[in-house]
């Protein structure tokens, strides 16, 4: 391979096997790095071979629904962390956090007249 552009990949079922087989493992980044191109170039073979571009998506989603049945099966079985992980992404729980308040004892505060010197100092002399 000379400097400068790299050599063009040839679009074959071995290739696109490859690509669906990467997808579900690695970024389109590390995809494109393992293939010997940059990421640019890669994006401009998606566009141009759709075969590409579903061979992406349909490693992504394989490997995405073979981790999903982990998480449920695993959850079946009594892993509580895992069931607890599938129905916050597939049945929409969340977790809240409550607060409670409690007011303290209030506070008392007893008033009585003053003597009337104005002075604060309730104590005749």
């Amino acid at each position: 391979m000379s400097a400068g552009r790299p050599e063009k990949l040839e679009v074959n079922q071995e290739l696109i096997d490859k690509i669906e087989s990467m997808a579900g493992l690695a970024n389109e980044c590390q995809i494109a790095d393992a293939l010997g191109i940059c990421q640019d170039t890669f994006g401009e073979y998606k566009k141009r071979y759709p075969e590409i571009l579903e061979a992406v998506k349909r490693g992504k989603s394989k490997r995405i629904l073979k981790m999903a049945d982990k998480i449920y099966r695993d959850g079946i079985e009594g892993n509580i962390t895992a069931a607890i992980f599938y129905l916050k992404c597939q049945a929409g729980w969340k977790e809240t956090q409550v607060l409670q308040h409690e007011t303290p004892q209030p506070l008392i505060i007893e008033v009585t007249p003053s003597n009337g010197n104005g002075n604060g100092n309730d104590k005749t002399n």
